[in-house]
């Protein structure tokens, strides 16, 4: 009897000592899966707002390239919403997928996934980025005068 591809890499994963299948990508998997959970059990309401939050920090760090390339490259008077469409666009995918991977519709038993946590830690990379260069600007504002 022949195997398939699935059933030889069972056999394999099976096969692999323990501290391959513990190594710092599994711990670090599981960490940030822990991290999902976490977020996960907070109540719904709080879950939105913080999707929301994560959206508009997107937002906020997006929008001054967007401006800057649409600027130098693509101005025109007749287009000069462009840049806030193609700003307030990223920040609606942005809460879309945040919608689908930590709210979820009412009464969905939501699954602590491994992408959900890499929407958390992304989220709160880009809040701690927006408020160094905020700080950051306010600094050089202060400074230059």
């Amino acid at each position: 009897m022949t195997k398939t591809r699935r059933q030889q890499e069972r056999e394999d994963q099976m096969q692999q000592p323990e501290s391959a299948k513990s190594g710092i990508v599994a711990r670090l998997a599981a960490g940030v899966r822990a991290l999902a959970a976490r977020f996960i059990a907070l109540p719904r309401l709080v879950r939105i707002v913080l999707v929301a939050i994560f959206a508009l920090g997107w937002v906020l760090l997006l929008f001054a390239p967007v401006d800057m390339i649409y600027f130098y490259n693509f101005f025109s008077m007749d287009t000069r919403i462009l840049p806030s469409y193609v700003s307030a666009g990223i920040g609606l995918i942005v809460y879309l997928i945040g919608w689908y991977l930590l709210v979820g519709t009412i009464g969905q038993r939501l699954q602590p996934k491994l992408s959900s946590g890499i929407y958390i830690v992304l989220g709160i990379g880009v809040l701690l980025l927006d408020i160094i260069l905020i700080i950051s600007g306010l600094v050089i504002q202060a400074t230059s005068y």
